[in-house]
C-alpha cells in the first residue's frame, strides 16, 4: 500500500506532483479500489516548508544539522510544537509534532508556518520576499 496525494476536479481524482503520478501508475489499470480522504491541506505550503528546511539545511556554513529532518526538528522545537518527554533517569527530551498530513491539519499548519517563519529569516539572514524569491530552486 502507498500514499500519494491527489487532487479532485473534474469530477475525478488525480495525482498532484510527478512523484505522485509515478506512485499512482504503479496500480493496474482498472483497478477498484477505496480511498480515505484526511482533509484539506496547503499542499504548496507543505511543499515550501520542505523547500525551506532543504535551503536552510544547503546554507548551514557551520554543520548544525545532520539532515532536512534534523532542521523540521529545529523549527519545530523553536516554534514551541512538541511534546516533554521524561525519561527514566528524570532527564526529558523535546520531541517534535509531525507535520504529516494525517497527523497535522491545515490550520495547524499554518500557524507553525507563522511561528517558523521568523527563525528562518534570522537563521538565513534575508527577508520572506528573498526567501520566496529563491524557492524556486528548492521546490
Amino acid at each position: 500500500m502507498a500514499k500519494f496525494s491527489v487532487i479532485h476536479k473534474d469530477g475525478g481524482w488525480y495525482p498532484i506532483t510527478p512523484h505522485d503520478l509515478e506512485i499512482s501508475n504503479k496500480y493496474p489499470a482498472g483497478l477498484i479500489d477505496v480511498i480515505d480522504i484526511t482533509g484539506k491541506r496547503n499542499v504548496l505550503l507543505f511543499r515550501k516548508f520542505w523547500s525551506i528546511c532543504r535551503m536552510i539545511y544547503d546554507n548551514d556554513k557551520g554543520g548544525k544539522f545532520r539532515d532536512i529532518h534534523h532542521v523540521k526538528d529545529n523549527l519545530l522545537i523553536l516554534a514551541g510544537y512538541v511534546d516533554q518527554c521524561w525519561l527514566m533517569d528524570g532527564n526529558f527530551y523535546l520531541r517534535p509534532h509531525s507535520v504529516s498530513f494525517e497527523s497535522c491539519s491545515d490550520e495547524k499548519f499554518k500557524e507553525i508556518w507563522t511561528k517558523i517563519l521568523p527563525h528562518v529569516m534570522n537563521f538565513l539572514g534575508v527577508t520572506e520576499e528573498e526567501i520566496n524569491d529563491n524557492l524556486i530552486f528548492y521546490v
